[in-house]
């Protein structure tokens, strides 16, 4: 047991009840004083948890003072001490103590006088730390101290509270959880070429999955065998990537145009790994077939068409290759720019290049070299972008570069090419066509009258009438807010009905609205009705409740239309009722998304 005496005369506890009791006699010899006043004394917060071996603190407040809280006798139970025991209390400001914590920890009485609180409102008169035991629940409950029959407060006047109820807490507590194991990136389905040329670049894939029970980032890298020991476990990283994995989730990672120019000939082992694991293959690479002397150079494809304003693009292709094709000089010329113009080019790959486009569209010169191609086969070297504009047929020929007397193509080793012929194109330019236009028709329903609340199908035909496939948004929209919205594609001509369903008009006031189906081009609309809804009455109050400041909660809950601490009392004895959890928007007091205790709470405390 813990006493607290004053420091001012040395006295025990008795002389406080000596105190309080002449205190008492005082008051009785004199007029007859009216009572304090009705107060319920709570324990707060009403529901939490801790972990096992871990404190929280319990508040004892009095929940409405007028006058103060000057002494106060009181008892605090934990219904189950062997779920959470009561460690420790605390009384809040000066004044005379007496705290009594059960060998158990079960309960703690306590008993004060002569404090100094604030006079009106909520006043917090103690603090009682619960430590948790064991897994489970259990309650926490205000009860009268030993020896008396109710819980006892005074104000500083030494007046009694009629204390008309108290609230009790709930307690969970948790026992530690067992660690997750951690993360492991296991590697699979190892996806890759069986063979390659020399100088080819090739994709890799596998599946990594996380095995482990925590998320985790890991390098996951693709490696190959340099040293000829068959294993990737002592090679560095070729190519790396950084993957995210929650547990027991998987991925399929890719190393796209890995190049093995700097691969020896033969069967070489390679494989993705991860800081947990590997898998690996086998890939033989082949040597580069002998240059070839001679080839063509080609313009793909040989025609396009293409609308006026809009471009297309145009290959370079060296058709027959052996070798690479490390090096060109070539020139690209439309041959009428009242048709079409080039307005850019391309040299693919790496290296050094100079691109230079005539000021009029008619031509473009092109050198470049150093560029590590496919040694083998048809290769294309550049892009050419060509626009058209206007409607026409215009022809494009490859021809030397600007100086040159030839186009000129050589391999990677520097050894020209015998270009033995080439092969223009040509370009179709057409006018566009119409643009899509999307036209509304058939909205049903057309006017109408709901009930604030209803949900509503809505229906419209949409129609492209223009010549263009197009893609637009159709939305339902209510005095020009949109409610709902699909995409919608249709080819020249086609048509479809859209249909947007449950549209929801809880969130429209009563009153009269355009509303209608909208997409880019075109609408249709008519008047939407929305009548008032009311909520039925909470449990078996006669009124249904009301917004009394219309923010969209119904503090008035007995419908009586006025907010008080009645409706306080209402909302916590039907909270299950089909009323409120029906509406649960209505009565989220605390913006939680749900309803329940903490709500009341929150009520309280915008009553008081």
């Amino acid at each position: 047991m813990t006493v607290d005496r004053l420091s001012d005369t040395g006295r025990g506890w008795h002389l406080v009840v000596t105190a309080v009791a002449l205190l008492v006699v005082v008051s009785a010899a004199a007029p007859l004083a009216a009572a304090a006043g009705g107060t319920t004394v709570s324990v707060v917060p009403a529901d939490t948890s801790v972990d096992v071996g871990q404190t929280t603190t319990f508040e004892v407040v009095v929940d409405s003072a007028d006058g103060g809280v000057g002494a106060a006798e009181f008892s605090v139970a934990v219904d189950d001490p062997s779920v959470a025991e009561i460690t420790d209390v605390t009384v809040l400001g000066s004044g005379a103590t007496n705290t009594d914590i059960a060998d158990d920890g079960s309960s703690v009485d306590v008993e004060y006088a002569f404090r100094d609180t604030a006079d009106t409102g909520s006043v917090t008169i103690a603090e009682v730390t619960v430590q948790g035991v064991s897994d489970g629940s259990t309650g926490v409950s205000l009860e009268p101290a030993s020896g008396n029959d109710g819980v006892l407060v005074f104000d500083e006047g030494g007046t009694g509270y009629d204390v008309t109820g108290t609230n009790d807490a709930t307690l969970n507590v948790v026992g530690d959880q067992p660690a997750p194991d951690p993360a492991n990136f296991e590697v699979s389905n190892l996806q890759a070429p069986a063979s390659a040329t020399q100088g080819d670049t090739i994709d890799v894939s596998a599946t990594v999955e996380n095995t482990g029970g925590e998320t985790a980032t890991k390098a996951v890298e693709f490696r190959v065998d340099t040293d000829g020991d068959d294993s990737i476990a002592d090679e560095s990283a070729v190519a790396s990537q950084d993957v995210q994995l929650d547990a027991g989730a998987s991925t399929t990672v890719e190393f796209t145009n890995l190049d093995t120019s700097g691969l020896s000939t033969g069967t070489v082992t390679h494989g993705v790994a991860t800081p947990d694991d590997t898998a690996t293959a086998t890939i033989t690479i082949e040597e580069p077939p002998e240059p070839a002397p001679e080839t063509t150079v080609s313009l793909q494809p040989s025609d396009q068409t293409v609308t006026t304003g809009q471009a297309v693009t145009y290959d370079v292709v060296v058709d027959g290759v052996d070798g690479g094709v490390g090096a060109a000089e070539f020139s690209v010329a439309v041959d009428d720019t009242s048709v079409a113009t080039i307005t850019s080019a391309t040299v693919l790959g790496s290296g050094s290049s100079d691109i230079d486009v005539a000021d009029d569209g008619s031509s473009v010169d092109v050198e470049y070299a150093f560029r590590d191609t496919a040694d083998t086969g048809s290769v294309t070297i550049a892009e050419v972008t060509v626009q058209g504009e206007s409607a026409g047929t215009a022809g494009l020929t490859l021809a030397p570069s600007d100086g040159n007397d030839a186009v000129l193509v050589f391999d990677e080793s520097g050894t020209g090419y015998d270009v033995t012929d080439t092969n223009g194109a040509s370009v179709t330019v057409e006018a566009p066509p119409e643009p899509a236009n999307f036209a509304v028709s058939n909205l049903s329903p057309t006017d109408v009258t709901v009930t604030q609340g209803d949900v509503i199908d809505v229906s419209a035909t949409v129609e492209n009438t223009g010549e263009q496939t197009a893609t637009q948004t159709v939305e339902f929209r209510v005095d020009g807010t949109t409610l709902a919205s699909q995409d919608v594609t249709l080819d020249p001509g086609a048509s479809t009905t859209v249909t947007f369903e449950d549209v929801d008009t809880s969130g429209l006031d009563s009153g009269e609205y355009t509303h209608g189906v909208y997409t880019e081009n075109d609408s249709a609309t008519a008047t939407l009705t929305v009548e008032d809804a009311s909520l039925p009455p909470v449990g078996d109050f006669a009124n249904a409740p009301s917004d009394p400041d219309d923010d969209g909660l119904y503090e008035d809950v007995n419908g009586d239309g006025v907010f008080d601490i009645v409706d306080v009392q209402a909302l916590f004895a039907n909270l299950e009722s089909d009323t409120v959890q029906n509406n649960p928007e209505n009565f989220d007091f605390n913006g939680d998304g749900t309803v329940d205790v903490v709500d009341v709470q929150k009520l309280f405390t915008e009553v008081n």
